[in-house]
């Protein structure tokens, strides 16, 4: 998945997310994520769900700071719903 900040490269063998730089092709930046299952690009967030340990990893394009959340959704809708809403 791509952004303005760079492409998102899931790697589910060494269980990470890579940052690349869209001009270079180099890895600036990689994040642990247990198995990456799907990545999405939603505004300057990147979301990386785990196939291994059902968690939603929220990575901030520009700082990299990441937030893990728990269940990606206990009815394994993606993105997840938002409680009461059906989908």
């Amino acid at each position: 998945m791509e952004n303005a900040r760079g492409v998102w490269q899931p790697d589910r063998r060494r269980v990470q997310v890579r940052k690349i730089d869209a001009e270079t092709n180099e890895i600036v930046d990689v994040i642990p994520v247990g198995r990456p299952g799907q990545v999405r690009v939603v505004g300057e967030y990147v979301l990386v769900s785990s196939e291994t340990d059902q968690t939603l990893t929220r990575v901030a394009a520009d700082t990299g700071e990441v937030t893990t959340s728990g269940a990606s959704g206990a009815d394994g809708a993606w993105p997840p719903r938002a409680s009461g809403s059906s989908g």
